[in-house]
């Protein structure tokens, strides 16, 4: 129970884009409306993705969600109070938070006024029971969480809340135990059933208990606003930013005793290889905070050296013009938290109840892959220099220390000393916890002084939930948090940052076991590249862009090359993509070993025409150290040529999730792999980088910029670098169909793969094709049943009612009979 339900299986939430939009209005109608922002869908917002295409209307449920404002007026009538739901919540700090979250959607998906619960005090498990509150182990809700405020959001999406002293009398109340999600209809259409004639209703404990396929889109805005409104009482907000305080205030003063030693690099172990990747994630992590915290169109720049620049030296610079919707997210953010604090979070889960947890997680045999609950852990040094993290930004160790083996804690605070951090934990800003045999501190000494005094005051006689709120919303303030994603209170805080254009990682590697039961929640981080010169391709984009965001299921990112002024630049900003304007360091050296062989390159594939066209594709090599993607653990990368038929969620791929890369077959089902659409694992290609330029630059490892073996460009060296892991773990056809092959109802996205559809169109005219067979063959096979859905999405584009028209043509059995095709 200190994570997900797992035991049941990871139910994955799935939604049809058929059925999306309101009744009464044409799809056109109905997307138009979303797209501008404009549409009563109730979308609310999203990491970087607000409603279909994060417009205004995912800024202002956003904000009036966290302000109680009239953004619920699209969830319903406001609960009456004639029908009521209680509901207790259950062990630790960041389950009780997600147990109060799902009280709140199953009061609003039965129409019933919620009862607000007694927090418990001590939710510490020792095996899989539920804590619950008693008589000595509470906490008032409102001595924890700001009631007037979480009472006022919770109205402006419908949900009244009551007191317990509002509440009607025990003995009026029924009693319910024993539901669980999985069983038939769901949890929520029991209650909505069964027992909808009873006015008051009781249920145990709500965490995990509705399914993924009940938390329907429309209740996205509930749960932020829920999340939202949960925030500190005003007592405890304020402890929250004296300790903030604190934290900088005692590194500053630890880098004075040593003298400021700290080296600005990593300092990874990890081997020469690790190593200098360590340095240039290092070296990019200043850039990729300034960019995350910066306005819209924020230049930094990276300075050259390590693998950002595969050791040839010079320069390398990014730009950031965030999303709209992340945007606005992060101006929210900063209002409510207020601004990044100038120190790094770890939440590092090395307790005895964890390790106690992760063998019981790990040892359930219902065929799911449960991999990742302590891997890194010992290694998390190694991690953070992966993850960009530099040792000369002050790092916050937060854990239940109480509960850790002293000689495991020591462990692994030395390695993290060894690797040049400046370590700040609670022994040494919650001075109440100092007399606890040191408590993991830096220094053996408390804090002291006024500040010091009134954190320990405010903290007498609290339990171990309200310090761990006190860290959590220390964590939300951090300039960087990372923790362990099977941890409930790390999945939580990575959902609630990234929501906020705030940096969130895992060291842990694997999925996010919390993803595949909250689905609205945590989204798939999608990186494309794109240009300003390929216009001809501009409505391809689009399409991708429109299907993805009406998924709900993504963060869209597009690495850039070209005028940041153009029509397309402005476009994908609007459209709620943040866009990395990036120049590789390798660029000269890569046209340098293009023009050995530039004719015979030309006949091998049209991306080495021009030298920007050839830079373009190569772009896709950079995902492991470009700034801003280096959060991700997982990114999908696809072509601009596809168009997102279902919702992708990280656990879709397949567990255990991809070593390296994981590809799927060009058009035949044969090695090399096909690089238009690849499931990514950032920090291990990080780890790589260097090797990988060296052979992608080494003269004697292509001719020219072809790999005799593994096909032309980036997608040669990719498969020849990872050619162990790609046969290992093939991409499921799913992920990568094409328009000649056969059609698949279950396909998640289509890949324009070869011909475009303007390509297509231009064929049915003249009979000629670039591709060969491959415009025949489509038509003879998916192509219009594909371009059926694809149309949708770009009905503005002449060359989707052309392209419509001839496949409405070729349908009708008149001229099927007269082909000879049909009997």
């Amino acid at each position: 129970m200190l994570l997900i339900g797992y035991s049941i299986g990871a139910l994955n939430h799935r939604c049809s884009l058929a059925s999306s939009g309101s009744s009464g209005a044409s799809f056109v109608q109905q997307m138009a409306a979303v797209l501008a922002g404009s549409g009563s869908t109730g979308s609310g917002g999203g990491v970087g993705v607000g409603g279909a295409d994060g417009g205004g209307s995912s800024s202002r449920a956003w904000g009036n969600a966290g302000a109680g404002g009239a953004a619920g007026s699209a969830m319903g009538d406001y609960a009456p109070v004639n029908k009521t739901l209680r509901f207790p919540v259950c062990n630790g700090f960041a389950n009780q938070r997600l147990s109060i979250l799902y009280g709140v959607v199953l009061a609003k998906r039965l129409g019933r006024a919620a009862v607000l619960p007694v927090l418990v005090d001590n939710g510490l498990q020792r095996g899989d029971a539920a804590v619950l509150a008693t008589a000595n182990n509470q906490i008032p809700f409102e001595e924890m969480y700001d009631l007037p405020h979480f009472i006022a959001s919770m109205a402006g999406v419908g949900v009244r809340l009551l007191r317990p002293a509002e509440a009607p009398p025990a003995n009026t109340v029924l009693r319910l135990a024993g539901l669980a999600r999985g069983q038939q209809g769901g949890v929520s259409e029991a209650l909505a059933t069964t027992y909808a004639s009873i006015r008051h209703i009781a249920i145990d404990c709500p965490l995990f208990k509705l399914g993924a396929e009940e938390m329907q889109p429309g209740f996205e805005p509930l749960v932020w606003a829920a999340l939202n409104g949960l925030r500190p009482s005003k007592e405890a907000a304020a402890l929250v930013e004296e300790i903030s305080r604190a934290i900088s205030s005692k590194a500053a003063a630890l880098s004075r005793a040593t003298g400021g030693s700290s080296s600005s690099s990593s300092g990874s172990t990890g081997g020469a290889s690790s190593g200098t990747a360590a340095a240039a994630a290092a070296a990019a992590a200043a850039a990729a905070d300034a960019n995350l915290l910066a306005v819209a169109g924020a230049t930094t720049t990276v300075a050259g050296g390590g693998i950002i620049n595969g050791g040839g030296g010079g320069r390398s610079s990014i730009r950031v013009a965030r999303s709209r919707g992340l945007q606005a997210a992060s101006d929210w953010a900063t209002a409510a938290y207020g601004p990044a604090r100038p120190f790094n979070f770890i939440h590092l889960r090395i307790e005895n109840d964890w390790i106690e947890h992760c063998r019981r997680w790990e040892g359930i045999r219902d065929g799911i892959v449960r991999d990742n609950c302590y891997r890194h852990t010992e290694e998390v040094h190694e991690q953070l220099a992966l993850f960009g993290f530099s040792n000369s930004t002050p790092l916050y160790v937060g854990s239940y220390w109480d509960d850790v083996e002293p000689a495991r804690r020591e462990q692994a605070l030395a390695k993290l000393r060894a690797a040049g951090y400046t370590l700040v934990t609670s022994a040494d800003v919650f001075p109440a916890a100092v007399a606890a045999a040191g408590a993991g501190g830096s220094s053996s000494s408390s804090s002291s002084g006024t500040a010091a005094t009134a954190i320990a005051n405010a903290l007498e006689g609290r339990g171990r939930e309200y310090r761990a709120m006190i860290e959590y919303f220390v964590g939300l303030r951090a300039q960087r948090f990372i923790g362990n994603s099977v941890s409930t209170f790390a999945a939580l805080a990575m959902l609630e940052r990234r929501r906020a254009g705030r940096w969130a990682a895992y060291y842990n590697g694997g999925n996010i076991p919390l993803a595949s039961v909250l689905p609205l929640l945590h989204r798939l981080p999608w990186v494309f590249t794109y240009n300003s010169w390929s216009g001809q391709y501009d409505y391809l984009l689009k399409g991708a862009v429109r299907s993805a965001l009406a998924t709900r299921s993504f963060t869209p990112y597009c690495i850039f090359m070209g005028n940041e002024s153009s029509a397309i630049h402005s476009w994908l900003v609007a459209h709620n993509v943040t866009v990395i304007a990036h120049e590789p360091a390798w660029r000269e050296q890569l046209l340098a070993l293009a023009g050995r062989k530039a004719q015979n390159n030309v006949a091998h594939s049209h991306l080495y025409k021009t030298p920007d066209s050839l830079v373009s594709t190569f772009q896709r090599v950079d995902l492991p150290v470009v700034p801003v993607l280096d959060q991700y653990t997982y990114v999908l990368y696809t072509d601009a040529d596809v168009f997102f038929r279902r919702p992708i969620r990280l656990d879709d791929f397949g567990l255990p999730l991809p070593n390296s890369v994981s590809m799927s077959y060009e058009m035949d089902p044969m090695f090399p792999y096909n690089a238009g659409v690849i499931v990514a694992n950032l920090p291990v290609m990080r780890r790589h980088y260097a090797a990988f330029i060296a052979m992608m630059l080494d003269p004697r490892a292509s001719e020219g910029l072809y790999y005799h073996g593994y096909g032309p460009a980036d997608q040669g060296i990719i498969n020849k670098f990872y050619e162990s892991d790609l046969r290992g773990r093939m991409l499921n056809q799913l992920f990568n169909a094409k328009p000649y092959s056969t059609f698949d109802p279950s396909a998640y996205l289509l890949h324009f793969h070869g011909p475009k559809p303007h390509e297509y169109a231009a064929y049915l005219n003249t009979g000629q094709c670039e591709f060969k067979g491959l415009c025949e063959k489509a038509f003879a096979m998916s192509l219009c049943r594909y371009t059926r859905e694809w149309a949708r999405w770009v009905p503005e584009e002449p060359v989707a009612l052309r392209l419509g028209d001839a496949c409405g043509l070729l349908d009708n059995p008149a001229f099927q009979r007269l082909r000879g095709t049909t009997s």
